[in-house]
Formats: C-alpha cells, sequence, structure tokens
C-alpha cells in the first residue's frame, strides 16, 4: 500500500453492522485505514463501507481499491471544476438551492 519501511499501517473493520433502526434488516461491513510517518504523526485516514465481506485475507486489496477510486473520483471532479467546466458555479447553485427546499 506504499508504505515505506518507516512507516505505521493500521486497519480497523467491522462486519454485519446495521444500517440504522428502520432497516434493521440490511448490513453494511465498515473499514478504516490509517498511515503514521516514523514520528507518529497521522499522515493519511480515510474509512470506506461496503458490501463485501472484510477480512484479514482481503483488507489490503480493500484499501488499495478505495483510495484509488478517491483518486480518480478527485482528480476527476477537480478537472471538471478547474479546466473551464465551472462545474462548482453549477453545483453550487444548484444542489444549494434544492438542498434548501427540502429541509426538515
Amino acid at each position: 500500500m506504499g508504505q515505506r519501511k518507516s512507516e505505521k499501517c493500521c486497519a480497523y473493520w467491522y462486519n454485519q453492522l446495521i444500517i440504522n433502526r428502520r432497516n434493521q434488516d440490511i448490513f453494511l461491513n465498515y473499514f478504516e485505514y490509517e498511515q503514521f510517518d516514523v514520528k507518529g504523526k497521522r499522515m493519511y485516514h480515510n474509512a470506506w463501507i461496503t458490501n463485501l465481506r472484510v477480512s484479514k485475507k482481503n483488507i489490503q486489496e480493500l484499501v488499495k481499491i478505495g483510495r484509488s477510486r478517491w483518486k480518480i473520483e478527485n482528480e476527476t471532479f477537480n478537472t471538471l471544476k478547474n479546466q473551464g467546466y465551472h462545474l462548482d458555479v453549477w453545483l453550487t447553485k444548484t444542489c444549494h438551492s434544492k438542498f434548501e427546499k427540502h429541509q426538515f
């Protein structure tokens, strides 16, 4: 996972979590990943939910997939925002006004 010998990484996961009180028959699996430098400072942290069962055997692969998906989404949004598409202006005006109309 791009770890240097001097870095420390930790992964945590929980399987079969109930999504909420109303939907107690719907379960999800949660995992998170942290990366620390040699001094113990946290350099990276992220968390994901999935319908895939998380285990010691697949946690590294799930973290790699989660990080690469975030990178793709982030780079795409930055391109749309900063390369002349002005997506941030459209999203701000459209989503913000729709959100305010549907507040409870």
